[in-house]
């Protein structure tokens, strides 16, 4: 074997250290250049057991479990945001005696992102309309109408004209 360091003949018992962030094999000599690299023992991983609350002495209680959502039960809740939202927000942010600034550190979002959401330059996607809910104490969406059709369905696509995409300016 090698010493990855000079590249000699490893004579002995070879030593692995740790020289700059590499793991490296080497020779004695070599050795006095890196931290030791100590092979941590490994113990055999207990099997999970369920979490159990003890309410009495003799009682035992198993926790819930609780299913975490998929993204098919988020997606499958539509929202709409409210037609004034960005009034909402910039009512709110300034009754809270909020700069932009704050108001971004404090939901950990950037100030541009405030910025353009409040001029109505960007809408927010569905996590960023909970986290402005929660800091600002407001509700800026409403659940969509069931009767409404969704984008995309068999019915809004057979009847979709190219007229009602499009927004014609007439020329005065």
């Amino acid at each position: 074997m090698l010493c990855e360091v000079c590249g000699q003949k490893i004579i002995g018992k070879a030593k692995k250290v740790i020289i700059e962030g590499a793991n490296l094999i080497v020779c004695q000599n070599c050795a006095k250049f890196g931290d030791s690299l100590k092979t941590p023992t490994t113990q055999p991983q207990k099997p999970k057991t369920p979490k159990i609350i003890r309410a009495q002495k003799n009682s035992v209680i198993k926790k819930p479990k609780t299913k975490p959502r998929s993204k098919d039960d988020v997606l499958s809740t539509s929202y709409e945001l409210a037609d004034n939202y960005t009034e909402k927000i910039r009512k709110a942010r300034e009754e809270k005696g909020l700069s932009h600034e704050e108001l971004a550190s404090r939901i950990n979002e950037r100030v541009s992102i405030i910025k353009k959401i409040e001029t109505g330059k960007m809408s927010p996607s569905q996590i960023l309309v909970r986290k402005l809910e929660k800091e600002l104490q407001i509700n800026i969406h409403a659940p969509s109408d069931s009767k409404s059709e969704a984008v995309g369905s068999k019915d809004s696509l057979k009847e979709l004209t190219l007229g009602d995409v499009v927004n014609i300016k007439k020329k005065k």
